[in-house]
């Protein structure tokens, strides 16, 4: 990522806008991911705990719980797998997008920084004026 100039009097408030937005966008979607990726977790966690042996007291409608297979075990473990790589893909894809983005805007912003000023001081406006009293 490339580092903004640090002439900063020739940049706009809208690109500084647009790169505090970006960086509390990036902040969010991590914050997103992390959830997405927790409740995926926890969800496999929950699924795993239900097919794990129980104790010959506990019942499941009058009959002692069900087990998965060994097949049926890694079938659902690549379930779950499949759709934790798909978020994390997904997540991945916006990250990019947003670092493509925020390459931009630093791009503009040294140009920007990088032009010649062109004020030789104060300017007066061209006005048009009367060549005499009209008749």
């Amino acid at each position: 990522m490339r580092k903004p100039s640090n002439d900063f009097a020739r940049v706009s408030d809208a690109q500084r806008a647009a790169l505090e937005g970006l960086r509390t966008y990036a902040e969010r979607l991590e914050e997103k991911r992390m959830v997405a990726l927790t409740n995926h977790d926890l969800a496999w966690e929950a699924e795993r705990r239900r097919f794990q042996p129980k104790l010959q007291h506990e019942f499941h409608f009058g009959r002692i719980t069900p087990r998965l297979t060994q097949r049926e075990y890694r079938k659902l473990s690549a379930e779950f797998a499949a759709r934790r790589r798909t978020i994390e893909d997904r997540y991945t894809a916006k990250r990019k997008e947003l670092e493509r983005v925020k390459d931009l805007v630093l791009d503009r912003f040294n140009e920007r920084a990088q032009q010649p000023v062109k004020s030789k001081g104060p300017q007066r406006s061209p006005r048009v004026r009367s060549g005499g009293r009209e008749r």
